[in-house]
């Protein structure tokens, strides 16, 4: 397969979180047998079959602690609807080429990233190495991370940096945001429980419902999107008082500002402190939460200040599940962040609801005077990119590398804003060219 066959091969193949990333990862190591590249494919005991980490090496390479880690997650974010899909034919993993733009779940975020790498890396399999160089496809975007974690808990790989795969239009990024990935449980009360049952047993009892339709995009930049969950709590408020919910639901994943929401309800319940009122209240004091993250200001980023995104809500028949995420640029120091979570849990108490975070990433920012950036650099000039550093609201595997005391930077090809968790996502195959011509020089610098 040619370079373009391979890129369509990628998007053709499921990774979401719900399918897992392992027959993409199997049938890169597949190729990697084809190509005279050592692979591995390492299945954690504790998480889904279906995901693993997949790490690639020159054959004959010496596995010595050291070196340098090209990292890109071969899982996606889920699709949203099909319909939307209007570039692919409404199939998401139907990638389809328009002038110079290629379309297609994941390839901007970050399939093709990765087989960027994975054709650079074919490139020196043949030569002498004189420190390791590692190709890893990670899992658990949507989830943690857990993958880019136990890749370094495990020892799978012992390096001193990591080039992380991230779209940022081929800019350099040496500094990214905070995540918390946060969740709410909202309980019904016995009568509204009563209620439900009592209404699903009666014949022809009636109800009525509402679909809200927002605009998908990343959490990182919540300006870019239009929360449907919001939309749909607007709504409520107009609802007439003691109005029983009997569903709510919407969105993808807490990374993503969901771009769908729905609402059943009956009218002519009766009911106090009903579910309802607590979701509404919930909201609007958080929304007075966000207000104080204006406060703490930090221009080098964009958006320049904390950012909250009610990413999914969902309902069971006891509680009301609400999850979301909070990012925040390494300005806001660890007590201003303390005292926001403080808040939350405050007001998760006053309902009578479980408050739980779920994950925390902390910022991080590496150093100018490393001497891994000013390589980069130096690379980036002589590649003809952008020769500013830039900074991002999107947490990446590169959070939990510095954790580890790896010295971390970012890049890709194709946009994060606007484009990936958002339909008919793209990336410039000029662009992807670019890139395995970085990512060689990258390799040659470093370790060869």
């Amino acid at each position: 397969m040619n370079f373009i066959e391979l890129c369509q091969k990628f998007i053709s193949i499921d990774s979401t979180p719900q399918q897992g990333n392992k027959d993409l990862a199997v049938f890169v190591s597949e190729l990697c047998s084809e190509w005279g590249l050592s692979s591995q494919l390492y299945f954690e005991s504790s998480d889904s079959p279906q995901n693993c980490n997949l790490v690639i090496t020159p054959k004959d390479m010496q596995k010595h602690d050291g070196g340098l880690l090209l990292q890109t997650h071969l899982d996606t974010s889920e699709p949203g609807v099909y319909a939307l899909w209007t570039k692919t034919n409404a199939n998401p993993f139907n990638s389809s080429i328009y002038g110079d733009d290629l379309y297609g779940l994941g390839a901007a975020d970050c399939k093709l990233d990765f087989l960027c790498k994975l054709i650079a890396l074919k490139a020196y399999k043949d030569k002498r190495f004189k420190k390791p160089l590692y190709l890893v496809g990670t899992y658990g975007k949507e989830s943690g991370m857990q993958g880019a974690i136990k890749l370094i808990r495990h020892g799978q790989v012992k390096v001193n940096s990591a080039l992380v795969g991230e779209p940022t239009s081929l800019q350099l990024v040496h500094a990214c945001s905070g995540l918390t990935h946060l969740e709410i449980k909202i309980p019904f009360t016995q009568q509204e429980k009563d209620y439900h049952s009592e209404h699903n047993n009666t014949e022809k009892s009636q109800t009525q419902s509402k679909v809200f339709h927002g605009k998908a995009a990343h959490s990182g930049y919540p300006i870019m999107g239009e929360n449907a969950i919001i939309l749909m709590l607007e709504y409520l408020k107009k609802l007439p008082e003691g109005v029983v919910i009997m569903d709510l639901a919407g969105g993808v994943g807490f990374q993503s500002v969901p771009e769908n929401a729905f609402v059943e309800f009956d009218i002519s319940g009766d009911i106090e402190n009903n579910m309802a009122s607590k979701v509404i209240y919930l909201v609007e004091q958080l929304k007075e939460l966000e207000e104080d993250f204006q406060n703490y200001p930090d221009e080098s980023f964009y958006p320049p200040v904390a950012t909250m995104n009610l990413g999914t809500v969902t309902t069971t028949n006891d509680e009301v599940i609400i999850s979301g995420s909070c990012r925040v640029p390494p300005a806001v120091k660890e007590p201003i962040y303390s005292a926001w979570i403080k808040s939350v849990a405050n007001i998760c108490e006053t309902l009578g609801a479980e408050f739980n975070i779920k994950e925390y990433r902390k910022p991080f920012m590496l150093s100018s005077k490393s001497e891994f950036l000013k390589k980069a650099y130096e690379l980036m000039l002589t590649s003809g990119f952008s020769t500013s550093l830039i900074k991002s609201s999107v947490c990446t595997e590169a959070n939990i590398f510095n954790r580890f005391g790896i010295e971390s930077l970012v890049l890709g090809p194709g946009k994060g804003i606007g484009n990936s968790y958002a339909p008919n996502e793209k990336v410039s195959i000029k662009e992807l060219h670019q890139a395995t011509e970085f990512y060689k020089k990258m390799i040659e610098s470093n370790c060869v």
